[in-house]
């Protein structure tokens, strides 16, 4: 078994007084807020979103200690509702993020429930936007319409290609449809821009959601479900460009909650999230999940963290959804994202996990 070390920064008020409660020393509540999803660059800084007081996620960058903490979309230039899924292009220069058009109105939605549905994990009426790292100036890459979406955008090792997840309709429920966009980054006119973008739907899934290349490139690493799975199953894929091998890297007859894959700096291992060995087994707004690691081709699956287990010293009383995470550059530790009892604001707690 692999040994945990957590030990940082916290983004949720109600997480102090649970951790307090825990034998673990190795947890340490650095900062209160509302936190989400995260990147860790190879110019040694974090980039997440975070709630702001009106319910609105906002990008920010920080060091690994959590301090000097700026937010990026906070200034002029930039929509001012949900910003988020921040992931950094390796020079360091730019950050891609969705954002949601403030321009498409939904009247059936409103209060708390518009802002879940529209939210970075959710992406409806999303669009894809890249801020230079500086939050001087934002430029936006795609213009969807009404019921459309995009999810998780991600630079490859060399910069040149960028992916995401795009929901093409809302419709067969709980998921809608969605396919994978990848395309080609480059610079013009002094601002970043996409060009040749291609559709690829491998397995012809019903849900995609992308999460990390190899380090080579060559592969990526996503979110899967199929359209004749169990409504809330869903699965670790991996997809090989050049031969376009599709191979599934966890159990799809298993009625289990699999996704967050991240594939670790020497490619050797992917960290995901699963609802896996977790009793009861509950699925949609009640599932509960921890990470676990696994070998690059799907052997040695190992659960790494116990939230949500009576008696481990990092669990968390209630609900726990271990969630998106990002591998340090040095593959030494990570940064994740905890949902803990937040169903109604979907906000969480950001942790860095150390692995040895």
């Amino acid at each position: 078994m692999l040994r945990l070390i957590v030990f940082a920064a916290v983004f949720f008020a109600g997480i102090a007084a649970a951790f307090a409660g825990t034998s673990n020393n190795n947890i340490d509540v650095l900062i209160s807020g509302h936190g989400g999803r995260v990147d860790w660059g190879g110019n040694s800084l974090i980039a997440y979103d975070q709630q702001d007081k009106d319910g609105w996620f906002q990008v920010w960058t920080m060091k690994p200690d959590g301090t000097g903490r700026h937010c990026i979309t906070c200034g002029d230039g930039f929509p001012k509702r949900h910003n988020g899924n921040p992931a950094w292009h390796p020079s360091g220069k730019y950050i891609v993020f969705q954002s949601l058009d403030e321009n498409i109105k939904m009247p059936w939605l409103w209060g708390k429930l518009y802002r879940i549905y529209t939210n970075p994990g959710a992406g409806v009426n999303n669009n894809i936007w890249i801020a230079s790292s500086n939050g001087k100036r934002a430029w936006q890459m795609t213009v969807l319409g009404k019921g459309k979406g995009v999810l998780h955008p991600h630079f490859s090792h060399d910069g040149k290609t960028l992916i995401w997840a795009e929901m093409t309709s809302t419709k067969p429920g709980p998921f809608g449809s969605w396919v994978i966009r990848k395309a080609a980054f480059i610079e013009r006119g002094g601002g970043p821009a996409v060009t040749d973008v291609e559709t690829l739907a491998p397995g012809d899934l019903q849900f995609y959601e992308t999460h990390s290349f190899t380090p080579d490139d060559k592969s990526i690493v996503f979110t899967g479900k199929a359209l004749d799975s169990k409504s809330h199953a869903l699965d670790i894929y991996r997809y090989d460009f050049d031969s376009k091998k599709l191979t599934v890297l966890t159990d799809p007859e298993l009625d289990e909650w699999d996704e967050h894959a991240q594939v670790s700096p020497d490619g050797a291992k992917i960290l995901w999230m699963s609802s896996a060995d977790i009793k009861p087994n509950t699925r949609g707004p009640f599932v509960k999940t921890d990470y676990w690691m696994m070998n690059i081709d799907g052997s040695d699956k190992q659960r790494i963290t116990r939230f949500n287990d009576k008696g481990a010293p990092e669990y968390l009383p209630g609900k726990v959804v271990c969630a998106d995470s990002s591998w340090s550059p040095d593959g030494k530790k990570f940064i994740a994202y905890v949902e803990h009892n937040s169903t109604a604001t979907k906000a969480g707690d950001i942790v860095v996990v150390g692995v040895k």
